[in-house]
Formats: structure tokens, C-alpha cells, sequence
């Protein structure tokens, strides 16, 4: 792998963090937009998004396969690491902007919620640069579980998905909050064998959603390249506020387009 520490390159690489239901997406679909509308070439990651290691785990979610937190963690780290080679650093080497969606913070604090130790997560990552920007979209624990209801809601009824799309949500929202397991809380029956209430899993999401976003705020407070954006404004409102982030990176360029 390129020497992923060595900064000397002319691209700049954002991310974008926070809780499930924060935002990211939309946030991200924007900028994008916005730094095009520049001039600027911009690249997007997606966290899982490696050509070979996420279709593996997106495999397992699938077949709900049971994975222990270790082993499931390295996997990710593995998707990360290349994502990294194959995607990022020759788009920042090119002089673009990359903008990924989540980074490897994402694990940790996904860890943490699952009372792995922090030292041996950030072990994963020796070779991860530090980003030029990092926006952290602060969103309260209602919003949060809020919008990720909405989400389903949305998507129909869950008997009406299809089973990789239910999955794929059912990863989002209970996936890996099961530190025995690792990887997936079935989410119709409790470990009794009690069917489980629309109750039950809100209280398994807020009980991760506590530990992640508590998690963010330790991992990312002595951190200088941090803006906090506040969720819970309007989209064109967090959008100006980020936008405003980016002048730091492009002086000439971050002025929002009329």
C-alpha cells in the first residue's frame, strides 16, 4: 500500500461522520453537488463500498450470518484498507476532492458499542491519513431514531421488502449490536424466544445510539480539524454551515453558488 501517512499530495480529503439518521447522505449528495458546481473533481466513498471485501460482508448481512466483533471489525478495516489503495489516494494524488462517506471512526465508535477495546480498534488503521476536514453532523438521539424509522416507513412494510433490502436495513439498525454475536440481533425474537416489539428494538437503538454518539464526542473533542454541524437545523442550513467549513481547504472556491 502508498504511504497513506504522507500528506504531499494537492487533493484534500473531507468526511463526514455521525450517527445513524444524522444526515450523512443528504449532506454528502450536496457537497458533492456543490463542489462540482466549482469546478472542483470530487470522488465519494462509501463506507462498505470495496469492489472486493464489500460484497463479502454485505454477503454475510444477507444470509445473517453470524460473525464474532473481532472478526467482524477486521473485515471492515480490510474493506477500508482498500477503498484506501484502490480509490482514495489516487484520487487525492490526482488533485481531487474526496469526500467519504464515514470513515474509519465509524469503527471505532461501532466498536465501542460493543464494549471492544478502543486501543485494539485503532490498531486496525495504522495506515489511515488524518483527513484535511472532518464534519461531524451532531444529531440528538430522537432525530436520530426518528429518521431511521421514517426510513423504513418509507421503504413500505418489512414484510414487503425484499430480503436483501430488508437486511440491509435491519443491518443499519440492529446489525452489530450484539456482543456475542457480532454482527446481527434478530430482530423478531428477544434471546427468550418473546416475540420483539416496535419497543424492544427502539431500546436496543437508543442503548447503541447513547454509546456511538457519546463515543464521537470523546473521540473527536481533542481533534483541531473538527467543525460540529447541528443536525437538527434545516438541510440548506447545514449545508451553508458546512460549505462555510470548507473555506479553510479552497479560500477561492467556497463561496456557495448562487
Amino acid at each position: 500500500m502508498p504511504n497513506s501517512k504522507n500528506k504531499n499530495h494537492p487533493g484534500k480529503l473531507v468526511v463526514v461522520e455521525g450517527i445513524d439518521g444524522a444526515g450523512k447522505s443528504t449532506l454528502i449528495r450536496a457537497l458533492r453537488e456543490h463542489f462540482e458546481d466549482q469546478g472542483l473533481s470530487v470522488t465519494v466513498s462509501e463506507w462498505r463500498e470495496s469492489r472486493i471485501i464489500g460484497p463479502y460482508i454485505k454477503k454475510l448481512s444477507d444470509k445473517q450470518i453470524k460473525v464474532c466483533p473481532r472478526a467482524f471489525s477486521s473485515l471492515h478495516a480490510a474493506d477500508f484498507a482498500d477503498r484506501l489503495s484502490r480509490d482514495i489516494l489516487p484520487a487525492l494524488a490526482r488533485g481531487e476532492v474526496v469526500i467519504c462517506d464515514r470513515y474509519f471512526y465509524t469503527e471505532i465508535v461501532r466498536d465501542y458499542g460493543l464494549d471492544l477495546p478502543t486501543d485494539w480498534s485503532v490498531s486496525l488503521f495504522p495506515f489511515a491519513p488524518e483527513p484535511d476536514l472532518i464534519l461531524f453532523l451532531n444529531a440528538s438521539l430522537n432525530t436520530s431514531i426518528r429518521r431511521i424509522r421514517k426510513r423504513m416507513e418509507d421503504n413500505g412494510p418489512a414484510g414487503s421488502l425484499n430480503k436483501s433490502l430488508r437486511m440491509e436495513l435491519l443491518g443499519s439498525l440492529l446489525g452489530s449490536l450484539d456482543s456475542t454475536t457480532g454482527m446481527m440481533v434478530d430482530g423478531k425474537y428477544k434471546e427468550n424466544g418473546d416475540p420483539m416489539t416496535d419497543k424492544d428494538r427502539d431500546q436496543i437503538k437508543f442503548r447503541f445510539q447513547t454509546k456511538t454518539r457519546e463515543k464521537y464526542h470523546t473521540l473527536f473533542a481533542p481533534k483541531k480539524n473538527v467543525v460540529t454541524l447541528d443536525a437538527e437545523k434545516s438541510k440548506s442550513v447545514v449545508l451553508d454551515q458546512a460549505i462555510s467549513a470548507t473555506k479553510v481547504l479552497f479560500p477561492s472556491k467556497a463561496t456557495r453558488k448562487a
